[in-house]
């Protein structure tokens, strides 16, 4: 949420969708997270560089029925978006968009987390639960990597 992925996303992602209006530069991509239910909100923190040589990490906190990413803004690369499971019933998180089909992970038991990496290009990301009908119960972002 804050989304999504990616960027989502990604993906990764305060409020309900939207970008900052702070500036930033113009030889940065960024993504802009658009959650497609009501019931999604995002953090507006930036996402963090990991030193493991698995790109930045994105933690997407999943429960009933929304996902919250800890990014909003995603330059194009390689993100390592981790699973958590904070809800009762189990979720599991997959990312589709340019370059990237159908990468998700296992399906993440209460209270468990698990990782996916993904690499992001320009272009739009859909970010979502694929555990029976979480995706349209409000689980689904998009982002757009710019």
């Amino acid at each position: 949420m804050g989304v999504a992925v990616v960027a989502v996303t990604a993906l990764s992602v305060s409020g309900c969708g939207g970008g900052s209006g702070g500036a930033s530069s113009a030889a940065k991509p960024t993504a802009t997270v658009t959650p497609n239910s009501a019931a999604s909100t995002r953090s507006a923190s930036s996402a963090a560089p990991t030193g493991s040589g698995k790109g930045t990490v994105v933690t997407a906190d999943e429960s009933e029925f929304k996902i919250n990413l800890s990014s909003t803004k995603f330059p194009a690369g390689t993100y390592t978006f981790i699973a958590k499971n904070t809800g009762q019933a189990p979720h599991a998180l997959e990312i589709d968009g340019p370059g990237v089909s159908d990468r998700k992970t296992s399906t993440i038991s209460p209270g468990a987390s698990t990782a996916v990496t993904v690499t992001l290009q320009k272009g739009s990301y859909e970010v979502y639960c694929p555990v029976d009908s979480h995706k349209a119960m409000g689980m689904d972002l998009h982002i757009t990597v710019s």
